[in-house]
């Protein structure tokens, strides 16, 4: 009859998601060959399903396969950090393109719960990944929203001195003297 191809203990990985999230995706591949479980996609192993760490990963094929079977491109974590922030945040462009081409809300904000957090569009000024923001600008993000306190992505863009960012946003219309409660940027 063959193994189990998804016996695993509850909260543990399943053999599907391991594979993925450490992007041995021929394997993955064969288990899915097998009928492994596509719920097991967003199957959590220490707190994160197989997309989120094949993300980290930079494996766009075990994020290929995560999301083709059928991987939640939104799910976020207990901190609200989803698998395209984390693209934003790292430069990773091909993920950040393959995640809005599947799904990925581009204003999601990391936290969702509370107005204070940020969004994709944040993270990527903040670390100066142009293109990455030229990407998302592209697919809709609010060039000007801002959190409680005021702090919009060109704050973040001007506090870390990524003037190619600050550039960009004031290219699509970012405010250059909006106030936040530390002043403009």
């Amino acid at each position: 009859a063959g193994a189990a191809v998804d016996k695993r203990r509850e909260g543990d990985w399943s053999p599907f998601g391991i594979a993925c999230a450490l992007g041995h995706v021929d394997v993955a591949t064969l288990l899915v060959e097998r009928s492994a479980d596509s719920a097991s996609v967003n199957r959590c192993g220490g707190g994160m399903p197989p997309l989120l760490f094949a993300c980290r990963n930079r494996n766009l094929d075990a994020m290929r396969l995560c999301l083709g079977r059928g991987a939640d491109p939104n799910w976020a974590n207990e901190e609200g950090g989803t698998a395209l922030y984390v693209a934003c945040e790292n430069g990773h462009m091909d993920a950040a393109r393959l995640l809005l081409e599947q799904g990925a809300e581009v204003d999601r904000a990391k936290d969702s719960r509370t107005p204070d957090s940020r969004t994709p569009l944040y993270a990527a000024c903040e670390k100066g990944h142009v293109d990455v923001a030229r990407l998302l600008l592209d697919k809709g993000a609010e060039v000007g929203r801002a959190k409680e306190d005021g702090m919009t992505a060109l704050f973040f863009a001007c506090m870390y001195g990524h003037v190619d960012a600050a550039r960009l946003l004031l290219e699509k219309g970012a405010e250059v003297d909006r106030a936040t409660d530390w002043g403009t940027p």
